[in-house]
């Protein structure tokens, strides 16, 4: 592979035939993170390396593989931290210091709670609305406004990891409506309209809306006053939009780079642009699209085959 373009952003990819964590880990301490080439760390410089990964515990497992360096001189371990994982007071002093706006995010609703809040919800609409088939279900059979208010939870969720206001479920059924639909957009006014504005009154955030506001506190924080030492996320892929705002903000750093699970650089580039969205390596694609780079000048890590299949585990 040649040499990426100079300017280009530092984005990396790990095969999935390569065990992520060791090779990571090893690229690392070889000097070959966050750009090719580079000086090993010495047995005191990761205290000022940042790695953010998906889960606690790929934080657990990349932790490990840390230790297992030690070997080589590793005797201080980098900041290694879950996306989406922030505490809140470290931010809020950060966000200030970075002179950023005052940082003021709710907290979040617990799960139990959210989930009897709109199971309390939908029973209100449905003595309320008598006249609709799915009302008189739910009045019927109380118990089912639990398993509806798990569902509409779930939706909630997709809507918030996408930044999506709920409004635009109106906009989706369209103005001239049959009966049923009618009746279906009635009751989403629940999450539309009621849960909203019961989150308003608790003073409380839905823990995905919150989430992803944390992460674009966090990455306005780091544009601002980016970190002195390398800043690495490695394993994501961005499926969050926060997420692959951030992910784009720290490859584009003198000091950052971003490593990516199993993108298939071998594809050709005719299927590469036909991809669609039911694809394993669509996610990929548009990640790439938000860095601006283009496939070919993404970086192949490399390192020992090892147990593939319990390294994916702990990045899952």
């Amino acid at each position: 592979m040649r040499d990426a373009p100079a300017g280009t952003p530092h984005v990396y990819t790990i095969a999935p035939d390569l065990d992520f964590t060791r090779t990571l880990a090893d690229n690392l301490l070889n000097g070959n993170l966050p750009v090719p080439g580079g000086a090993r760390p010495d047995e005191l410089d990761l205290v000022n390396w940042t790695i953010l990964v998906p889960t606690r515990r790929a934080a657990r497992a990349l932790m490990m593989a840390f230790v297992d360096g030690s070997a080589r001189g590793t005797r201080l371990l980098p900041r290694i931290r879950p996306l989406g994982d922030v505490d809140d007071d470290e931010l809020a002093a950060e966000t200030v210091l970075g002179g950023l706006p005052e940082l003021d995010i709710p907290l979040a609703i617990a799960p139990l709670q959210r989930q009897f809040l709109l199971a309390r919800l939908i029973l209100a609409w449905a003595h309320n609305n008598s006249g609709n088939q799915l009302a008189r279900t739910v009045k019927s059979a109380t118990g089912q406004a639990l398993d509806l208010a798990d569902s509409l939870g779930n939706l909630i969720d997709g809507f918030d990891n996408d930044e999506v206001d709920l409004n635009v479920i109106e906009a989706l059924f369209g103005a001239d409506l049959p009966v049923h639909k009618a009746e279906v957009l009635g009751f989403l006014d629940v999450i539309r309209v009621e849960y909203p504005a019961a989150l308003a009154n608790s003073g409380l955030s839905g823990a995905m809306a919150r989430r992803s506001a944390l992460i674009r506190a966090q990455a306005d924080v780091i544009s601002a006053s980016p970190p002195k030492g390398p800043i690495i996320a490695a394993g994501s892929t961005g499926s969050i939009k926060a997420t692959a705002d951030l992910l784009n903000r720290i490859c584009h750093l003198p000091l950052g780079a971003v490593i990516l699970p199993g993108l298939d650089v071998d594809m050709d580039d005719d299927s590469w642009m036909q991809l669609d969205q039911q694809h394993p390596q669509y996610g990929l694609k548009e990640l790439l699209q938000t860095f601006e780079i283009k496939r070919c000048n993404v970086r192949q890590l490399t390192g020992e085959r090892g147990d593939r299949a319990g390294g994916a585990r702990c990045w899952l």
